[in-house]
């Protein structure tokens, strides 16, 4: 059998052998180890790298995209402005020619209505407490219209724009009053006798009455 000695030196030599097998597993694993981490963040920084070029080529696409936008924005509000500005060119100039296509009516207020009138008798009786004798050859049309009053105004229309201004001259400022005409009432009340307004510009009549009351304004209002 071997002595103590003997087992205790072929201890030593496993362990040296073991040590140096050891060693060389460790010399021959952790290079390997190490190039296969760096091997793998090469990878990783590769597709790192890749994903941050995506990002930058959609980031600037986007850019691109988003400044195509302002500009078509910008031109699509220049265009609306222009629009809107040449629509409101042709609104006034149609206003202003609808106003002046009323410049043959005359339109009275605040005639009572009754069964069997004669618009056309009425119109004459306002003449002659004007002094325009108004015949019917000078009339085109005469009727009444409904309105927002109690009372249908008058609409006349007269053959001649020199006529209607002057009738319509004389009898505002006659100022005359419901009895003046022939109609009894509890109490008399002035006849108006006016230029027809275009919608808009009976707007802008109303605007300006609200505006007198408050008396921002001074305003005619006959």
């Amino acid at each position: 059998m071997p002595t103590n000695a003997e087992l205790c030196k072929r201890v030593e030599l496993l362990g040296s052998a073991f040590d140096q097998k050891l060693n060389d597993v460790v010399d021959k694993v952790v290079p390997a180890v190490r190039e296969r981490i760096a091997g793998e963040a090469c990878s990783e920084d590769a597709d790192i790298k890749t994903e941050i070029e995506e990002f930058h080529r959609s980031l600037s696409f986007m850019n691109e995209l988003l400044e195509k936008l302002k500009k078509e924005n910008d031109s699509l509000k220049a265009t609306n402005q222009s629009l809107t500005s040449r629509n409101s060119i042709v609104e006034k100039r149609f206003s202003e020619m609808e106003q002046y296509s009323r410049k043959s009516n005359v339109e009275i207020k605040v005639v009572p209505s009754t069964k069997g009138e004669s618009c056309v008798a009425i119109v004459k009786t306002i003449g002659g407490k004007t002094e325009f004798l108004v015949s019917e050859s000078d009339l085109d049309i005469v009727h009444r219209v409904l309105s927002k009053a109690d009372t249908p105004h008058i609409i006349v229309w007269f053959c001649s724009r020199a006529n209607n201004a002057e009738f319509l001259s004389k009898a505002r400022k006659a100022c005359l009053q419901t009895k003046d005409l022939g109609i009894h009432e509890a109490k008399s009340r002035p006849v108006y006798v006016n230029e027809p307004l275009t919608p808009e510009n009976k707007r802008l009549f109303a605007k300006a009455l609200k505006l007198k009351k408050k008396k921002r304004l001074a305003v005619p209002t006959d």
